[in-house]
Formats: C-alpha cells, structure tokens, sequence
C-alpha cells in the first residue's frame, strides 16, 4: 500500500495494528474517489482523525487525504472543493492540537497543520487544473458537435431552398408555356376552316412555343442543379420583356408597356425577378380573365427600388383566379421577398391589379 511506505515513525504493538489498519482503510477508499470523492474525503479525514487520536501521531495516514483532496478538486465545483478544504483542516488541526502527543519524530502541532494544509491547497490546484482542462475539452466536443448540427441543418435548408427554387421557375415556365400553346390550339382550330394561313401560322408559334418551353425547362433543371443561377438571369435585361410581351400579344391579350427610369445595368437576377413576375402576371391574366379589353404593364425603376404593376380591365375575374392559387402568389411573393419586397394583390375597379416592390440599392 502507497500509504504504509510512508510510515516514518516506528511505532510498536496496537499502535502499529492501528495505523496499519487505517492506512489500509484509506487505500481501499481511493478506489471510490472518482464516483463518490467527498464520501471518500470525508472517511479518509476520518480515518487520520483516528490515526492522531489513537495512534498519537497522524504517520501514513496524511498523503492519502492529499489524494482524495485532489480528487474532489477535479470532479466537483470549486466551492465544493474550498468548503472540503476548510472542513479538512479545521478537523485535522483542532486534532493536532488537543490530542497530538510530541513523540521525538513527530512535528508540533501547528507545523503539522501547516504541512497539510500546504499538501492539500497543491492537491486543490492540481485538481482545479485538471478540472478546467477537462471542461475545455468537453466544451469543445460540444462545439464542434454543434458545429456538425448546423453544417447538416444548414445542407437540409439548402436543399429545400433549392427544391423550392426549381419548382418557382418550373412552375413560371410551365403555366406560361402551356396557357400560351392551349391559346394558340385554340386560336388554330377556329381558324382552320376558315382562315387556313392564320391556323399554320398558329400551329407554327405553337411549335415554337413548346420548343422553348422544353429548352428552358431543361436549363433550368440542369442549372438549378448545379446551384447556379436560373438559365436568363444574364440575358433577360430590360430589353427582354418586349418580346415577352410579343408573345402575349400574339394571342389575342390587349398589353402595353409603361417603363419609367432607368434599370440599373449590373443586377442580372433583378431583371430575371422582374421578369418573371411579369410572366407570372400575365399567365394568370391569360388563364383566367383571357377576355381582358386591356392589360397594363407599368415598371418605376427607383434608385433604390422597382415596383411592377399589372393591370387588367374587363370580365369580372373570379375570386379564386384573381388570386392565382397554387404557387402562383406565393412564388410571386417568395420572389419579391429575396430583394426584401412584398407583393399586393387584389381587385380593382373593373378587373385586377398585381403590384411587387423589389428593393435593391442597399444590395
């Protein structure tokens, strides 16, 4: 035992059966001093108290205190540690000094309290270190556990971000393209018998039609996977929306283009927003109030701002069109919000009006 090859005092009879057993007790205590290190401070304090009183001189029983110290200093708070540091000294030194006898090796009592207290205050910094490293590598386990928390969650976000990005842009080229094409089937099979030219010329803006539906449909995807930007976003400058409209006009829908200031040259993916909310706008005039007398397109470019107004006078549109369900409104919306806009839709006198404020001088 550590505890009995410190011995240093020769003692004889019970007093060696005494101070043998403790120091035993003490050892078979130490074992214990991770799960339960107060409990075992307490006994091992205990057992030198009996060693001083009945042994008349604390011998091997001191150093196994300092381990236990020690053990409470790295597995407990700090102020559990100092109450057991006081607590230790104030038993052990009261014993010292009402009961230690002078044998001719043994130390006065109030140079014996100083030596533990000098062993014990080491077992306390040497415990709080230990302790304080401990928590610094547990706190950086949990750190960087959460740092992997957060890496995987910011992934799943992006993935649905992006999920809700293709199905944005697939949803403005598929509902353009199929209202455009189902308009135009619809304007060649009037026109067939009667106006034979009229009818191929149709069919042939029909064609044209899916073919650059099926073409953007395809960028978009291919893109979008990629994690670039929408295929257009570079090409689709102000100068676009002309032959947007072109195609509206082409079937029968009444629109004219108002644009004021000056659109700012280097915001690629404001004029694909712009655009698209354009688009949107006037499918859903196509789809659901075809009969339109006329469709206004106003665009006021801002400094730090652009509002898009769409508005459509003649049939009463219904309720549920007017308010392009589906992703319709909210892609619209989701859109304007990404330059920290909002969208406002709702009827007017005579028809309906989108209007969408992008912001973007602080961009």
């Amino acid at each position: 035992m550590i505890s009995l090859a410190v011995t240093a005092v020769p003692l004889a009879g019970w007093h060696v059966a005494i101070v043998a057993t403790a120091a035993a007790a003490q050892s078979a205590a130490l074992l214990r001093r991770r799960r339960a290190p107060v409990a075992v401070l307490a006994i091992g304090t205990a057992l030198l108290v009996l060693t001083t009183v009945f042994a008349g001189d604390p011998v091997a029983t001191e150093l196994p205190v300092s381990f236990m110290m020690y053990a409470v200093a790295a597995h407990r708070p700090a102020r559990t540690t100092w109450a057991s540091v006081a607590a230790v000294v104030g038993a052990v030194g009261a014993t010292y000094v009402f009961t230690l006898r002078p044998l001719p090796t043994s130390a006065a009592p109030g140079w014996a309290t100083a030596t533990l207290t000098v062993s014990l205050l080491v077992a306390v910094a040497l415990g709080l270190t230990m302790r304080a490293h401990r928590q610094q590598l547990e706190a950086e386990k949990e750190r960087a556990q959460q740092l992997a928390l957060e890496r995987d969650q910011r992934a799943q976000l992006e993935v649905l971000t992006e999920r809700e990005r293709i199905a944005r842009e697939m949803h403005d080229l598929v509902a353009h393209s199929v209202a455009v094409m189902v308009t135009l089937a619809h304007g060649a099979s009037s026109a067939m018998d009667r106006n034979p030219d009229l009818a191929r010329e149709a069919l042939g803006e029909l064609t044209r039609t899916g073919s650059e539906a099926l073409r953007d449909m395809r960028r978009v995807l291919g893109l979008l996977r990629d994690g670039s930007q929408p295929d257009g976003a570079a090409s689709q400058t102000p100068g676009a929306l002309p032959d947007l409209l072109a195609t509206f006009a082409k079937v029968g829908l009444p629109v004219r283009l108002d644009v004021t200031g000056e659109p700012p040259p280097s915001e690629p993916l404001l004029h694909h927003t712009v655009y698209r909310i354009v688009q949107e706008c006037l499918t859903n005039v196509l789809r659901h109030a075809p009969g339109s007398d006329a469709v206004a397109v106003r665009i006021g470019w801002g400094e730090a701002d652009v509002t898009i107004e769409v508005t459509n006078t003649g049939p009463v549109v219904s309720r549920v069109a007017g308010e392009q369900s589906g992703h319709g409104l909210r892609g619209l919306r989701e859109r304007a919000a990404a330059f920290g806009g909002s969208v406002e839709a709702g009827p007017v006198e005579g028809g309906w009006r989108v209007r969408a404020t992008l912001n973007h001088g602080d961009r």
